[in-house]
This record gives C-alpha cells, structure tokens and sequence, in this order.
C-alpha cells in the first residue's frame, strides 16, 4: 500500500470538497464577511434564520410533503396541536429538582414560543402569535422548561443560562411583528439586561448577560462555554438597533457586547476543539457544547450579522463531519419493523432513536446521539443551516443511512425549535452523496491525537477504527492509549496501553495509514490486498497486552520479526490470512509490512 504524507491527503480532500484551504491556527480572515450581506434595519424581523424576502418560499415548502411532515411534528411538539398552551408542565421551582419526571411528547418548554412564532409567520394567524406571548409571559414569571435546568429564572448555572436567553431570542425574532410594541420592546430590554440570578455553579456569580458575553464562565475547554457564547449572540442579533434598546446608552453596549461576542465565538473552538471534530472533553461533552445554542448562533451570525465563520474552516465544518466519519447505521428498521413502524406511526419518538452506532470517547456518552434532550438531538436540524451547499449531500447521506428512520423525524423529536431550524433549514431539492466520494479513510486530529480510519460507507458492517494514543482532557478526561475496532458485527476496544503516547509522525495512504509514537506504530490498511477486509498492525510495547485468538469476524495473531513483536488483526467473513515471514518483513496475501526504527511501512 503505497504511502503518502498527511499535508497532501488533506489537500486532496481540500480540493474534493472545493474549500478554501484555511486551517485552525493559519492566519485568515476570521469570519469572513457574507457576500452582498445588507444588514437588517430596526425594527426588520425575521432576521436571525431567515429574513423576510424568504417568507413566500417558506410558505411553499410549508405545501411540499416534507414541509408538512415537519410542521406536523412541530403541531406534536407543541402539544394540543399547537392550537393551545401545553397541557403538561413541569413542577420544579428550581434546576435539578426533577419535581415532574417522564413528561409527555409536548409538554412545555423553553422553546415553544419559538414554535408558535413559525406558525404565525406561515400562517400570519393572530392566534399564533399570542400564544407565543403567554407562554414568554409564564417563562418570565417561572415556568422552568421540562428539563428544569433551563429557565429564564434561576437556571442550572451559565451553561443553561446561555441557551435559556437564546430561546426568548428565538421567539422575539419569529414573533416581533405579531407583538403590541409594548411587549416586545419589554423582552428586547429584558434580553439586553437579562439577570437570572446568583448561581453555585460554573464558579459561582451572576447569572447576566454581561458576564456570558464580557466574562464567560468556565474555559473553552469546557462544554459549559459555548452554550454561553450561543445564547448571548442570539439575543444581541435579535435586538440589534430595534426601539426600546435603540437609545445612545443600550446601542453602544449591545455593539460592545457584540464584539466580544464575535471573539468568543472563534475561541469557543480554537479553544476547545480539534481541526478534525475532537473535542477537548471527548464526544458527549462537544454536543452539549454545539447542540444548545452555539450552532444556530454561527447560522445567525451569518444571516442577521453578515459574518461567516464555517467557509475555508476546516475546524469548524468537522464539528458535522465527524459525524459522517464515524457514524454506522445498524439493521434500526430493518430487524424491527413491527416495533418502528410503530414508533413511526405514534409519531412519539424517533423511530431510530438507539440504533445509530458512534465509537464516542469520554464522558457522558448518553448525549451522542440521544435524539431526546437540548443535548445531542440538533445535528441535522442545525447543521444543515450552516453547512457549506457541497457538505450537505454527504450530512443528508448520513442521516439517512446511519439513523435508518422508517419514516424521517427531520431532528424533530423532543424539542420545539428542532422542528423549527429543521423546516427552514432541511435540504429538499438535493441528492445524497456517499461520504467516501468525499472523506479519506485515515483522518487526523492533529491537536488532540485522534486517529480513525474509515473502509467504506454502506452498511451496518462498515468498519471503523478509532485511536487515540494519548488521553487529553478539558474539565473532564478522555483516557487514551486503546483502540477501539468496530466492524462486520465485531465491537472490541483493545485494553489501554496497546498503543500509547504521544503521536510523533504519521502518513495517510489511499486505503488507511499508518500513526506513529515514540512507543510504538500503528498501521490500517482497507486494500484487502492481505486478503481481509482490514488488516490492523501494531509493534511496539503494548503489544503484550494483547492476546491471539479469534472473536467472530476479528482475528489477532502475534508475530515475530527479528527482535520485534507484532500484533497482526484481520477482520473478514472469510478465512483470516496467515502472516509469513519473508527475511525482514511479513506478507499477508499480496500484502508487505515492514518495520523499519519502530515505524510501520506498508507496500504491495
């Protein structure tokens, strides 16, 4: 298997995906300023996710079958079809009580303001509107959300601060023109000099807009940051320059807050992330830090703020498409259809909901894909509303093909406002594409060390292979040292220490790669040349941690080559090669290892 260096394979995809080559760290232009961008006057709404020349194709999509199967959930979401305040509310009088446990589908939140607001743009019914209104009206006297950690009053610290203010945000933008200027110009101040109170969390203080935008609490390496970051941007997007905050005084704070805003927007992920998706705390953490607020702020940003920071990042484009990288469908529908046409027809939850299989590292695994909660349930929904247009064919392929939904959710299945971003954002007119068109089969998160290899994007016996030689960690830890090995039916992680330490070099190849550490080497290689469908080398050290044998369709077999042991995994549904030792190297089929000052080479 012919060898190449990383900086060229990354080029390569560069040029697939036609981005312009702007990497974390390289000295750009940060965001970039929208094209033919023409700011919002005071006083135009909607702004932040669309403006008001988009209306008339909002209201055809509303005719198309997706349109309406979208607004259909919504109308679920909301409860009592939308058409009345939620019958089901939640009891806590303050965050983490969880006085009201196993709310219904449509039970309050924080975010069905938002919801009526889209019905009253499409429908412009008064109805919808005041709706609306009383359910701020209930947010500003204490109503918390179903998950009472997020409420207007008393939130469960600056992380569900952020993302509370960001909800009013949302429904001041869709509703402002369905709103006596009595009222809204009562939420812009409200917004703008937002105080939710003392908190013991995240540090402690005052839960105030003028902190989550001047004085973030906690590091970007925190998933309690971004959220923060989300929030705040939404609601100075959402008031800028409108009467009742249009005076000498507020203009300029809502400007300077703004500027800071803009800054810790680019922190939260030079700060946090990796420029391959790898997040500082590890998986669940980095959905907390981008499904609460921080991805729909970066769609405003560039819609109500003309400043596009995703075009030419490559960083911020892998918080979608590491997702596309590691997600494998399972058999979901196929292997119950009685039970998910079930779920389907009850319209109650995803029909996919625990199917979808992702290899996530660190803590709070319950948050990858949970499809459930604020957390890890936006993906699609949001993403699809900052995606470059040549990076949602291959998000639409995987929605579709790693969740497998009998019928689509379009993200709209616990939350308000994921029906909402879903029906402004979801791609209607535009065919999948296979991610392997586009992504390699070895990508490298340099800052953290991640590695993970890829064969192909088909089914539920793709195989996926993840390394990290190193742990690394923000307030929480991702332990390293493991690889996890994921395919034709097989799950294994093998025990930490197999290969460890920090990465040193490394090479990318057409068919996998090879990392490197100053303890060992790691080699993938997806050719089949060997005569397996992945064929895994390891030397180094921690190869005496493994074991020869056979599980399923993985084989580990060790090998002696001079004075060296190697680790030599096959994973097939046929017979697993033998590897022979030819003088100072190992063939596998067609295949040639050798070993050359500690580092893997491979050749046909």
């Amino acid at each position: 298997m012919p060898m190449h260096c990383g900086t060229i394979l990354r080029c390569c995809l560069l040029v697939a995906l036609a981005l312009a080559p702007v990497a974390a760290g390289e000295s750009a232009p940060w965001p970039q300023a929208v094209p033919g961008f023409i700011a919002p006057t005071a006083g135009e709404h909607p702004r932040l996710f669309f403006r008001r020349g988009d209306l008339p194709a909002l209201r055809q999509r509303a005719e198309t079958a997706a349109g309406k199967a979208i607004l259909g959930r919504l109308r679920i979401l909301l409860g009592n079809d939308g058409t009345a305040l939620p019958s089901a509310y939640q009891a806590s009088t303050e965050a983490y009580q969880d006085a009201t446990k196993d709310l219904p589908i449509g039970a309050f939140t924080l975010w069905h303001p938002a919801g009526y607001g889209l019905l009253w743009q499409l429908t412009q019914e008064q109805r919808y509107a005041d709706l609306a209104r009383q359910a701020v009206e209930k947010i500003f006297a204490g109503q918390r959300d179903r998950d009472d950690r997020y409420s207007w009053k008393s939130p469960g610290g600056f992380l569900r601060a952020g993302p509370s203010v960001g909800a009013i945000a949302m429904a001041y933008d869709l509703c402002y023109d369905g709103w006596d200027a009595a009222f809204r110009q009562q939420v812009a101040q409200a917004l703008l000099h937002y105080d939710g109170g003392p908190t013991k969390r995240d540090g402690g203080g005052q839960q105030t807009l003028d902190v989550m935008a001047t004085k973030v609490h906690m590091p970007p390496f925190s998933n309690h940051y971004a959220g923060q970051v989300g929030g705040v941007t939404l609601a100075l997007l959402a008031i800028r320059g409108d009467a009742g905050v249009d005076g000498a005084e507020d203009a300029a704070l809502i400007e300077r807050y703004l500027t800071s805003s803009e800054k810790n927007t680019t922190i939260a992920i030079t700060g946090g992330f990796g420029n391959r998706g790898q997040y500082a705390e590890g998986d669940g953490p980095g959905t907390i830090t981008t499904d609460t607020a921080y991805v729909p702020a970066l769609q405003a940003w560039r819609i109500a703020g003309g400043k596009d920071f995703v075009s030419g990042r490559e960083d911020v484009q892998w918080l979608l498409l590491k997702w596309s990288m590691l997600t494998i469908g399972n058999p979901g529908a196929a292997a119950y259809p009685e039970k998910a046409k079930a779920l389907a027809e009850a319209k109650l939850t995803n029909p996919a909901n625990g199917w979808p299989s992702f290899p996530d590292r660190g803590p709070y695994p319950h948050n990858v894909y949970s499809r459930a909660g604020s957390s890890g349930s936006g993906l699609f929904a949001q993403g699809f509303g900052i995606a470059p247009a040549e990076l949602k064919p291959v998000l639409l392929w995987t929605y579709r093909h790693g969740l497998c939904p009998v019928e689509p959710d379009y993200d709209a299945v616990s939350y308000p406002h994921r029906a909402v971003l879903a029906f402004i954002n979801w791609p209607l007119d535009i065919v999948e594409r296979n991610p392997g068109e586009v992504l390699p089969r070895m990508v490298v998160d340099e800052r953290w060390g991640l590695f993970l290899f890829r064969n192909r994007w088909q089914d539920q016996d793709d195989i996926v292979i993840s390394a990290l030689p190193l742990g690394h960690k923000g307030y929480h830890k991702v332990p390293g040292g493991d690889v996890i090995v994921w395919g034709l039916g097989e799950r294994v992680t093998l025990p930490a220490g197999t290969f460890a330490g920090k990465y040193t070099t490394f090479t990318t190849g057409a068919h996998g790669g090879v990392a490197n550490t100053a303890n060992g080497s790691l080699g993938v290689d997806f050719s089949k040349t060997s005569g397996a469908d992945a064929l895994i080398v390891i030397a180094g050290t921690g190869v005496r941690r493994l074991k020869a044998g056979s599980k399923g369709a993985l084989n580990t077999a060790l090998v002696k080559l001079g004075d060296n042991e190697l680790a030599i995994i096959t994973l097939t549904k046929g017979q697993h090669p033998t590897a022979q030792v030819v003088e100072d190297h190992l063939e596998l089929g067609e295949q040639r290892i050798a070993l050359s000052n500690g580092v893997l080479s491979f050749a046909k």
